[in-house]
């Protein structure tokens, strides 16, 4: 198994290597030698080792380099280091070297299959796009042993792969989607309709954009400018030449080698994949680069295409100059077609898919690797199912024609897709139609009104399709019914049904008692007014987001594997980087924020697509480590998954508590490219940093310790009680333990802080009442309760017998009862502490 340290500063005594000619390897060399030495470790751990990347960092005042480990000359896959230099030493390293035996290093050392045969054998289980497959000989790590095995990456379809096949049994064994998905299942987000599926709509036009040879010497844009997340928090607005001349010193239409008038150049192309073939298709353009085109979000997404392509161009490369200016620049494997000179790779610009065809209610962005023709990094938008879905059309009277009638549909019988229906509206009796219908000739050959309750939805429709309606419509009896949608299943129904809300019931009863309604029911897929992905700036941030970290941790690919470690946190960065970037002037930690609210037809006061709001306040959220024990769900397969978005959003909770604990220390700034001493802006810088230094694979502890050191290496240590509070204060103190890394059930949470922090971050003894606690019942029996008042942080919960002795500790959440069953009847001392204060009481227990 890999070797995990902890992140420390580590200098061995009196070892001091100077640079000369940026010789790194011998300083590397020497060190690992030494590192040898002293701690008496297998020698043969460190013998083989390549450097992966050398990222000069202008934050942490050092450089940062990535070794390789390998073994008879084959990389050991997610085997790494970290090494961070300054003034020609090694002064921090993360270690992730797997401990190398001997007898590791003479078995398997030659493969028997070719990498041919390896790409055969991934044929007959994934589909490959174009043949094209990146392929590695690499040591695979599997139940202890190192497996000399082909790492096959390739594009399947809409998503980016890796297949690890056995290079002597053929044997595959691991296969995993490397393109992050934020789709969100049913459970989290209800986007409302039984029958949605792939959406494919005609491309307009394929053709390529017309190319200059002459850089772009300005062009404007008609988007929604950071720092507005999405068209409801504001209007767009027209902006020239936003880009950074330090990040873009070409601008946004050149990819040095040539210009262009499309939304193409160094950093992304944008354009339209609705087609869902996963190519260019149209770009717009603008000869004059001025990208200004008309948007009605209330329309048919089509009709603005052009429009959400220019606002994906935008968000893309807006993403790609501020988070250079945090250091995601060429040498830690940024996103560019030409790296202009200044080290990496290059070769990798981002596709950006605007109103991709391949699916509904999602998006994704597949990292790639740097300098492969094969593994281009790519993001995937698409459009976003209505709020509301109006499958019921009044054709008469007039008075009802423009009545806009949300509903759902059945997950039985006929789709309206296939069979529509037309007919008069008839009022069920019994309303219920729970049993046979009493005016069965009325009902007949038309549309049956029936009433929800008493009975399920598949008896319902089935008692008026026996009455001889060609259509059900179900209304709810009450405003605060539930309005989704209609589940059962009978293969014996044959008539299309839909339920709609409790007011609209009543608004068509109404019309019924003094004039015929007649109604059209239909599901016109292309008449559906979608939210575009494109538009909501959070999305794409979010999906930029992933790749930035997973270039910036470890090897720069597959090191933020869930399969590997099941607390990876890149969902949570993704959040963290939206937030971050979508500050409003006059922000403050008492708004809560919620994510994605324009995708999914929310206010902007909404709770978004996670599991509560971000906010520091616990009565909001209070959420901390032990909450992603069993953070999992069952798949379509019935195949337990991790849930990563609800993890990661644990891990941004944290880091959304630091970030406003560092602007209590130094202040606020709705830009953070342009206020570096705002305290959200030197998180971010931290933030950023840490992907550096974290190493391959890490959970929730390993990002801490990353974060902490950080701090060390750029404002020594200025703010480690301050970043030991955040964490703690979620659970992730010094006695935190995440168990098996590749276990989400056994996580340990703990919320003390090293002693050292205890001047700044000790609690201050209060009483009850100055706590705005309130303790009760006392007397107690079985159990008894912490009403938080102010305090809205977990609170340890410790009970003293009279004599002083411990009898109970626990950590309990505000409404979670303190158990005391156990407990002989008596007088008990009750303390209580939270982050910054302790408060005491006296409490009789009556069992």
């Amino acid at each position: 198994m890999k070797k995990i340290t902890t992140i420390a500063l580590f200098v061995l005594t009196g070892l001091v290597y100077t640079v000369n000619a940026q010789d790194y390897s011998s300083i590397i060399k020497g060190y690992l030698a030494q590192k040898t030495s002293s701690l008496k470790t297998n020698s043969n751990t460190y013998n083989e080792w390549e450097i992966n990347n050398v990222d000069p960092s202008t934050s942490l005042k050092a450089t940062v380099i990535n070794i390789q480990q390998k073994m008879n000359g084959v990389p050991v896959m997610y085997s790494d280091a970290v090494l961070v230099l300054r003034d020609g030493a090694v002064i921090t390293e993360k270690d992730n070297f797997s401990p190398l035996s001997s007898a590791m290093k003479q078995n398997n050392s030659k493969p028997s299959l070719n990498i041919n045969d390896a790409i055969n054998i991934t044929q007959g289980k994934n589909t490959i796009n174009n043949e094209k497959v990146d392929g590695h000989l690499v040591y695979y790590p599997l139940d202890g042993q190192l497996v000399l095995s082909w790492r096959l990456g390739y594009h399947s379809g809409d998503l980016e792969k890796m297949t690890i096949v056995d290079a002597n049994t053929g044997s595959v064994i691991h296969d995993e989607v490397t393109t992050i998905s934020c789709n969100f299942r049913h459970d989290e987000v209800d986007h409302g309709n039984a029958n949605l599926n792939t959406l494919n709509l005609k491309n307009e036009n394929t053709e390529s954009s017309t190319q200059l040879k002459q850089a772009a010497a300005t062009a404007s844009y008609n988007v929604f400018a950071f720092p507005l997340e999405a068209p409801t928090f504001g209007p767009r607005s027209l902006i020239s030449d936003p880009w950074m001349t330090t990040s873009s010193p070409i601008g946004w239409h050149n990819d040095g080698d040539n210009s262009y008038n499309t939304t193409k150049g160094n950093n992304v192309y944008a354009y339209d994949d609705s087609s869902g073939i996963n190519e260019p298709g149209n770009s717009p353009f603008a000869a004059n680069l001025v990208f200004n085109y008309p948007l009605n979000i209330n329309e048919n997404a089509q009709n603005y295409k052009d429009a959400a392509i220019t606002n994906l161009f935008y968000v893309n490369n807006m993403m790609h100059d501020v988070f250079y200016s945090f250091g995601f620049t060429e040498t830690a494997k940024n996103f560019q077609n030409s790296n202009l000179g200044k080290g990496g790779t290059g070769g990798d610009y981002v596709r950006a898919e605007a109103q991709d065809g391949g699916g509904l209610d999602n998006a994704n962005f597949g990292p790639g690797y740097e300098g492969s023709s094969i593994l281009y990094p790519r993001m995937q938008m698409y459009l976003w199912s209505p709020k509301s879905i109006q499958n019921i059309f009044i054709t008469s009277p007039v008075a009802g024609v423009s009545r806009d009638i949300a509903s759902k549909l059945a997950s039985f019988g006929p789709s309206l897709e296939s069979q529509p229906a037309t007919g008069t509206l008839k009022l069920a009796q019994p309303v219920d139609g729970c049993t046979a219908l009493t005016n069965g000739a009325a009902i007949n050959g038309n549309i049956a009104l029936v009433e929800r309750g008493s009975c399920n939805f598949v008896m319902k429709v089935k008692a008026a399709q026996d009455a001889g309606a060609t259509a059900v419509v179900i209304y709810n009896p009450l405003a605060s019914s539930t309005f989704g949608p209609m589940g059962g299943t009978d293969t014996t129904i044959t008539i299309p049904s839909i339920l709609i809300k409790n007011d609209d019931g009543d608004y068509l009863k109404s019309l019924m008692t003094s004039q015929t309604v007649t109604v059209k029911l239909e599901d016109d897929k292309t008449q559906y007014k979608y939210v575009d992905g494109s538009l909501d700036n959070g999305i794409v941030i979010h999906e930029y987001g992933h790749g930035i970290s997973n270039r910036m941790t470890g090897t720069g690919y597959g090191c933020l594997s869930k399969s590997t470690s099941a607390e990876q946190m890149g969902e949570g960065w993704s959040d963290y980087f939206a937030m971050m970037l979508t500050y409003q002037p006059g922000a403050t930690a008492q708004v809560a924020r919620g994510v994605g609210t324009f995708a999914t037809g929310e206010a902007t006061t909404g709770g978004g697509i996670r599991p509560a709001k971000y906010s520091p306040d616990f009565a909001i959220n209070n959420y901390t480590y032990a909450d992603t024990n069993a953070m999992s769900y069952q798949d379509t397969n019935n195949v337990t998954q991790i849930d990563v978005h609800s993890v990661g959003f644990v891990y941004a909770t944290i880091l959304w508590d630091m970030t406003w604990k560092m602007i209590d220390k130094y202040g606020y700034a709705a830009d953070v490219v342009n206020n570096r001493t705002a305290g959200n802006a030197k998180a971010l810088q931290l933030v950023v940093d840490a992907l550096k230094l974290q190493g391959c694979n890490p959970g929730f502890i390993e990002g801490r310790d990353a974060i902490i050191q950080a701090d060390a290496l750029a404002n020594a240590g200025q703010n480690e009680c301050l970043i030991w509070g955040a964490f703690a204060k979620r659970g992730v103190g010094v006695n935190a333990a995440a168990g098996n890394k590749k276990l989400i059930t056994d996580q340990v949470e703990d919320f003390t802080y090293p002693a050292k922090c205890k001047a700044e971050l000790s609690a201050t003894n209060v009483s009850l009442e100055d706590s705005k606690l309130t303790l009760f019942p006392n007397p107690a029996t079985d159990e008894f309760y912490i009403k938080n008042g102010t305090v809205k942080e977990k609170l340890l919960v410790t009970i003293y017998n009279m004599s002083g002795g411990l009898v109970s500790k626990t950590y309990v959440k505000d409404g979670e009862p303190v158990n005391v069953r156990n407990l002989t009847k008596g007088v008990y001392l009750v303390n209580i502490e939270g982050l910054n204060f302790k408060a005491n009481e006296k409490i009789i227990i009556n069992n």
